[in-house]
């Protein structure tokens, strides 16, 4: 199964992945009283998501689920964790960084009106189907 890996070096940024369509957001409206919404997408999975729709925060890019990816640490600067309540919410640029080079590799989303979400960069990231 394959893996998304830093397009730098080569380190692992996910557990092993396979291709879905993108759910669709879960409307808040199915989620009140909580300031996170649950995960968009299943554990162990990867979606494109290019085709952005209008008037939405989604970032374009490969969406995976939180729990899947491995390698990585949030961004230093502050800006780029900015949040009304519980996670950052993504809208400053990539917040998430490859644990062994530094480059910026996705974007977590996790506060109230955002999607619980991780959208890995397409030009940082590649597809590995090798076991290395």
């Amino acid at each position: 199964m394959p893996r998304f890996l830093c397009d730098r070096c080569r380190c692992p940024l996910t557990t092993s992945v396979t291709k879905i369509k993108v759910p669709p957001p879960v409307p808040p409206s199915e989620t009140p009283d909580i300031r996170t919404r649950p995960p968009r997408m299943p554990r162990g999975t990867y979606a494109p998501n290019f085709r952005l729709r209008e008037f939405t925060i989604d970032i374009p890019g490969f969406v995976v689920h939180p729990d899947d990816v491995v390698g990585t640490e949030l961004h230093a600067g502050w800006d780029r964790l900015s949040a009304c309540c519980q996670g950052p919410s993504g809208t400053n640029g990539p917040n998430v960084v490859c644990g062994n080079c530094g480059a910026e590799v996705a974007t977590k989303q996790a506060d109230c009106f955002t999607q619980d979400q991780v959208v890995l960069e397409p030009t940082a990231v590649c597809l590995s189907y090798a076991d290395d």
